[in-house]
């Protein structure tokens, strides 16, 4: 008896165990979840008037880009934050390709 309920509970519990395993994977240990986190540390080093070459050699190229044409002409550009995260991560530049804003939006 003993060893027929065992199995009933080992065979609900290893999809759940199995789910818990490939979130913390997805959120913690992926290629994509170490792009990040990468990230993450490395806008910290972009600074308020730096070009977008230099922000480029730092963060490496955006995930997408944004550009807004009315006066005062901006372009923004946002990176990959860890999965399952809710943050945003990105760089705005002025109409000379110079940064006027980097921001991480928790």
């Amino acid at each position: 008896m003993k060893r027929d309920t065992f199995k009933t509970l080992l065979v609900f519990l290893s999809p759940v165990f199995a789910l818990i395993l490939y979130i913390n994977y997805d959120a913690h240990w992926s290629p994509e979840a170490a792009i990040g986190q990468e990230n993450l540390r490395n806008i910290r080093k972009v600074e308020i008037g730096m070009d977008s070459s230099t922000v480029l050699a730092i963060m490496g190229n955006p995930e997408s880009r944004v550009y807004f044409l009315p006066v005062p002409q901006t372009t923004t550009y946002t990176y990959r934050t860890p999965p399952g995260s809710s943050m945003s991560c990105y760089v705005v530049f002025d109409n000379e390709m110079k940064v006027i804003e980097r921001k991480v939006i928790q």
